[in-house]
């Protein structure tokens, strides 16, 4: 499928409450960016540059509150490569989320996603408490359209078609807007330079060094 089409899919699985569906249709599209932008790379290695490569441009706007470049947490997921070898949510969403939908397999217990993309003002809730002791991250389906920003505003992907829907950015303040549409495609440094007038913006590093890393499914 076009990256196009799976950005199209992923907003309207979104919209519809089919957060699992949404979710494998935003991974789709990272992935498929990420081929083109890293051909000599295998799967996992590619998709998980690809989105660190943007945590500070576009997921950090589109996901606000975390700083995903140096938060790592306290579980353990086969090829680890955040800060200091540990997991990050570039490994979160390619082995948990990328690896099970795109096996056909259901997410492990306690990893779905949490719905409040809808709040106001914009709001990134993240939830780490996981069923019989064990860590689970499970992030705000906000990842959804940030992943699906990374692929839009990618410069290997100009020329792609949206279709009938678009991905919306919004300040913390909210006295910033911008409709992303098929204008969009490749405008990376575009959202850069917008995202950085978001003065109420908080990018928080979550400290977990006190806390012994659990097994994941």
């Amino acid at each position: 499928m076009e990256v196009g089409k799976s950005i199209n899919r992923a907003v309207h699985d979104r919209l519809d409450g089919e957060l699992e569906s949404a979710m494998l249709h935003a991974c789709n599209a990272v992935d498929g960016t990420a081929r083109k932008v890293y051909p000599g790379l295998g799967v996992g290695a590619r998709f998980r540059k690809l989105l660190r490569q943007n945590y500070n441009g576009i997921l950090e706007p589109m996901v606000p509150g975390i700083n995903f470049e140096k938060t790592a947490f306290p579980i353990s997921v086969s090829g680890a490569s955040g800060p200091g070898g540990r997991p990050d949510v570039a490994d979160i969403l390619y082995v948990i989320h990328r690896c099970h939908h795109g096996h056909g397999e259901p997410l492990p217990g306690g990893w779905e996603l949490i719905p409040d993309s809808t709040t106001e003002p914009p709001r990134t809730t993240m939830n780490m408490a996981g069923p019989n002791g064990q860590w689970v991250v499970r992030l705000s389906d906000r990842i959804i359209y940030g992943m699906a920003a990374v692929a839009l505003l990618s410069p290997a992907n100009v020329g792609q078609d949206l279709g009938d829907v678009y991905l919306m950015y919004k300040s913390v303040s909210s006295d910033i807007t911008v409709q992303m549409d098929n204008g969009w495609w490749g405008r990376a440094a575009d959202l850069m330079v917008i995202a950085a007038m978001d003065r109420k913006r908080t990018s928080i590093t979550m400290d977990f060094s006190n806390v012994t890393a659990s097994s994941t499914p």
